[in-house]
């Protein structure tokens, strides 16, 4: 017994089912694309690639920039495809129907004639069944706010929240599960540190699990880099520690602190290469098997699409918009770093991102004396500081920042007022 009524969820519960269960491809061969209102690309989509290799997943979607939402994924029942099928067959030919039926009302001027064929039509409407879950704007409202009222006396939280970079958090009111958030700057403008100090932030200082894919720093610089962040102890010393000058006593003290900050952090680390489909698998598996809640991607010129273009800007178009479905698909958020050129600026890399982003920070080194406006305040930069400003926020204008500064090692906001 089919529960789910409403066509479109039709065809997407049996996309599903064809995703987690090939085999049901070869049983569906009476179900041709024209059978399909909404998905019908999709539908052609899966075939296409079954036909080529034999298997399919959700990736054979994402890469032709098709989203679907796998809500419902786990609990699809093999069994009720041929009836999902079968139903939206017959609902295929009850819209042909009904487009004879008005062909012949424009060619059969009797009123009689026309009338019966419009109690046909109805007829045929209300055996087209509508989902009952569906409502309009107006009776949603009471569910919203009381979420959002929830959120408000913290009886429930949505979305991850920054601690140690507190005026991003004000900025970006939290980091949502479907957030892409991107981050530029030249190299050296500290965009790296800045998404570790919130994967230190998150994964070790509140203890939730955080995954990032790093292609340009190895896993033993990113452990380095975590220390020395969280401890104050210069890289140096831990690169190089037969010329360090740290006392036994120093080094024990810190050492005790790394192990005190980081010994039951919640971070997955991955440094070697990967495509877009290998960071979306190890991710799902990731969530699956370990809750993780967000991933950081360093950096996006470093991937090597699977899916073969003509030019390095189709690429990178193609890969931002690859991983702003991704956030959709898996409910994860994704911080995507991204490199620009010594003069700021490489605009195959940056225009797909920022146009892809929920939030698009640039970071940028200041010079000692620099007057930078904030709103009715101005500050005056001094020797090591660096800007973090939003240049856009998918619903609303950007322009807000604060600065940041690298002191002792550690990671922090020096001026937070916003812009």
């Amino acid at each position: 017994m089919i529960t789910v009524t409403k066509i479109p969820e039709l065809e997407r519960l049996i996309i599903l089912t064809m995703i987690q269960f090939n085999e049901v491809i070869d049983d569906l061969s009476y179900l041709k694309p024209a059978h399909f209102t909404e998905l019908r690309t999709a539908y052609e989509t899966l075939l296409k690639a079954y036909n080529e290799r034999g298997e399919v997943d959700e990736t054979d979607l994402l890469l032709n920039d098709i989203e679907i939402n796998l809500g419902d994924y786990d609990i699809i029942q093999k069994t009720t495809v041929h009836q999902m099928a079968m139903k939206l067959v017959e609902h295929s030919r009850k819209k042909q129907l009904k487009k004879m039926l008005q062909k012949k009302m424009d060619e059969l001027p009797s009123i009689e004639v026309i009338d019966y064929l419009k109690a046909e039509i109805d007829k045929v409407e209300r055996e087209i069944d509508v989902a009952d879950d569906v409502k309009p704007l107006g009776e949603l409202l009471n569910e919203t706010f009381k979420e959002v009222e929830d959120r408000r006396l913290g009886i429930k939280e949505v979305g991850l929240t920054l601690k140690t970079i507190a005026t991003m958090n004000k900025i970006i009111g939290g980091i949502m599960p479907t957030d892409l958030v991107g981050i530029y700057g030249v190299e050296k403008s500290t965009k790296t540190s800045l998404a570790h100090e919130i994967i230190l932030d998150l994964g070790a200082d509140q203890k939730i699990p955080v995954a990032i894919f790093s292609f340009e720093m190895s896993l033993k610089d990113l452990i380095w880099k975590s220390i020395s962040m969280r401890t104050g102890m210069d890289i140096n010393d831990l690169r190089n520690p037969s010329k360090s000058r740290l006392s036994d006593e120093d080094y024990d003290e810190l050492k005790a602190e790394a192990y005190s900050k980081l010994r039951d952090s919640k971070i997955f680390i991955f440094d070697r290469p990967q495509n877009e489909l290998e960071i979306y698998n190890k991710t799902r598996q990731l969530k699956a098997r370990h809750g993780v809640k967000l991933i950081v991607i360093d950096y996006l010129l470093l991937i090597k699409s699977i899916k073969y273009h003509d030019n390095l800007r189709s690429e990178l178009n193609h890969l931002s918009r690859f991983f702003k479905l991704m956030t959709k698909t898996l409910e994860i958020p994704i911080i995507l770093i991204s490199q620009a050129n010594e003069s700021g600026g490489r605009a195959a890399e940056a225009k797909g991102l920022e146009r892809d982003s929920n939030y698009f920070f640039s970071v940028s080194k200041c010079k000692k004396g620099d007057k930078i406006d904030f709103s009715n305040h101005t500050y005056v930069a001094l020797y090591g500081d660096y800007l973090v400003l939003n240049r856009g926020i998918r619903h609303s204008a950007g322009g807000k920042g604060f600065i940041v500064r690298f002191d002792n090692n550690l990671y922090k906001e020096i001026y937070t007022r916003l812009c």
